[in-house]
């Protein structure tokens, strides 16, 4: 009875939206004539506070009303049948048969009402066109798009302004029909003399039409993009809302964006850092002078001064990837960091704002903003204590900081060029130390001959003594790493082939580490680490613990006589 009900109300649900397809299919190009799918959409994500309601009462009242009787009539009938068929199976009986096969017939014409409803609302609002155009994008903007900012751009002596002026419903169609308007006498009689003279952008046929505008582009929102961008306005629009205060497309790159080298200013930077290992490093950081800000619409810039000092973490990608190597010319490396920015002598920004433009988020005097730092950064050494260094870094503070409102934080990047000084040495040099490993152990086995018996006595030669030699494998390492490598596991394997054939064999394992590199409590922690990850692979391997001696001398000891080699777990079996 439930899935009955329950099929009974979805019949429903499906007649009155196919109803109401099939009224929206004809009640759109009677409200808003010829439009394109994409124009709907961008318009359902515009805000409607202080629209006119006219379209939705017309919306209302066109398309609502027929749905929504014929919706309501059907659940009547619909409440009706399956009472009666209901009070049948109660009874044991099925003497309206007629209701069944109508209730049937119902559902079947309801599905297609549905069906057809679908089918005219996607031909008449044009979202077959919409997909169309979506499925199958046009490849113009690969082809012939320039990025506006490499664009060189040259002006005359005397500059003039270019005025742009958009008008909504402005059509070629109120041109008189020589023009190929509908009208006998022109009622725009001066733009029609002034498409005469450049090109219109029209899909007429007189001969003074210009290009096509593009797919989904027909409209006006997107047709004001496109005049200003060079690009297609994608739906939806998320946010980006011209009816909001918040920036358009902010993004895209439009006609009279102020061009990048009007926005380069000097900064000067000094930083003073202590590298702890080859791997890591801190500094402290302090830089500023000169940042600029820039209006787009006429184009004009303006300068301020700020005064930022920040804490960075370093990390050194070349001995990272390479491993360490005192004498490397090229030593890439990656920071990040916080820090804190004064900005100051605002003045210019200040009075561009007194001269009408609204800035929005002007400050004055001296103010204070956090920042987020990531940069990346190069050393070419020139010697033991001197270096060329090339960085690179982008900083992101609030977004007062231009004093201009936006819909992100703001963005400095700057680009420096100087020289980087090591104080002290750049590395240790230690004697290495002789490692002797331990004498071999001989193992003798005797063979106990059985006592004689009274009658024969018998006697077995000696056997030869068997002498087990000991084994040595070095297990090495990579730079302050304590993971076995591929390249070494066959190593492992052969100490546990050698323990399973001497079952009363024992090993000893000593981890060390490089003294060149790191200090005395991370490398004495790096060589227990390294030993005991040699241990635990024998023993994952079914060598006994009790068999497994571990030692580590951190980087008091160093066996061999290049750092490289040093970087190792001796292992040796007695």
């Amino acid at each position: 009875m439930k899935k009955r009900r329950m099929i009974s109300v979805l019949t429903v649900i499906l007649v009155f939206i196919g109803l109401l397809l099939f009224q929206v299919a004809n009640w759109v190009p009677e409200a808003f004539g010829d439009i394109p799918f994409e124009q709907v959409l961008f318009h359902i994500m515009v805000p409607m506070d202080g629209a006119d309601s006219a379209v939705l009462d017309s919306f209302v009242s066109e398309c609502l009303p027929i749905p929504i009787i014929v919706s309501c009539i059907l659940l009547l009938l619909l409440i009706i049948s399956d009472w009666k068929t209901s009070v049948d199976i109660k009874n044991g009986q099925l003497q309206h048969k007629t209701n069944c096969i109508l209730t049937v017939i119902s559902s079947i014409c309801c599905l297609i009402v549905y069906v057809f409803g679908i089918t005219d609302c996607i031909y008449a609002v044009g979202i077959d066109q919409y997909w169309y155009n979506v499925m199958h994008p046009s490849n113009i903007y690969e082809k012939y798009y320039v990025d506006p900012s490499s664009v060189n751009y040259t002006f005359p002596e005397t500059k003039r302004n270019l005025v742009y002026i958009f008008m909504e419903s402005m059509e070629t169609t109120y041109e008189d029909t020589a023009h190929g308007g509908y009208f006998e006498e022109s009622l725009i009689p001066e733009l029609t003399e002034l498409s005469e003279n450049n090109l219109t952008f029209t899909n007429g046929d007189y001969s003074n039409n210009g290009f096509y505008a593009p797919a989904m582009s027909g409209w006006t929102a997107a047709a004001l993009v496109g005049q200003t961008s060079g690009v297609p306005l994608n739906t939806p629009a998320g946010a980006n809302s011209y009816l909001s205060d918040k920036s358009f497309l902010p993004g895209a790159y439009t006609l009279g964006e102020a061009i990048f080298g009007d926005l380069v200013s000097p900064p000067v930077a000094v930083a003073l850092g202590y590298k702890f290992t080859p791997l890591f490093a801190v500094r402290a950081e302090a830089s500023g002078w000169q940042a600029k800000g820039g209006w787009v619409n006429p184009a004009i810039t303006y300068k301020y001064k700020y005064l930022q000092g920040g804490l960075d973490a370093m990390f050194d990608l070349s001995n990272l990837c390479y491993g360490f190597h005192s004498k490397r010319i090229f030593n890439a490396y990656l920071f990040l960091g916080i820090g804190l920015n004064g900005a100051f002598d605002n003045d210019e920004a200040v009075a561009l704002n007194a001269s009408g433009y609204n800035l929005q988020r002007l400050w004055t005097g001296k103010k204070l903003y956090a920042s987020g730092r990531i940069g990346l950064g190069t050393n070419l050494r020139l010697n033991d204590h001197v270096a060329i260094n090339f960085e690179l870094n982008t900083n992101m503070l609030s977004d007062k900081f231009n004093s201009k409102k936006g819909v992100n934080a703001d963005w400095q990047f700057n680009g420096l060029v100087g020289f980087s000084f090591t104080l002290g040495k750049s590395s240790r040099k230690v004697a290495p130390v002789s490692y002797e490993p331990e004498q071999p152990v001989s193992v003798t086995t005797v063979e106990q001959r059985p006592e004689p018996t009274p009658v024969v006595e018998q006697s077995k030669p000696k056997e030869d003594k068997i002498v087990v030699e000991p084994m040595k494998q070095n297990i090495f390492f990579a730079l302050n790493s304590a993971r076995i490598q591929d390249e070494q596991q066959q190593k492992i394997s052969s100490l546990v082939e050698y323990l399973e054939k001497n079952p009363t064999a024992k090993i000893c394992i000593t981890g060390y580490a490089d003294v060149n590199t790191g200090n005395a409590t991370i490398n004495f922690k790096l060589s227990e680490a390294r030993a005991k990850n040699v241990a635990e692979a024998l023993k994952s391997k079914g060598i006994a613990a009790d068999r497994i001696k571990v030692d580590f001398k951190g980087d008091t000891v160093q066996p061999y006589s290049t750092p490289k080699e040093n970087r190792v777990s001796i292992c040796i079996t007695e």
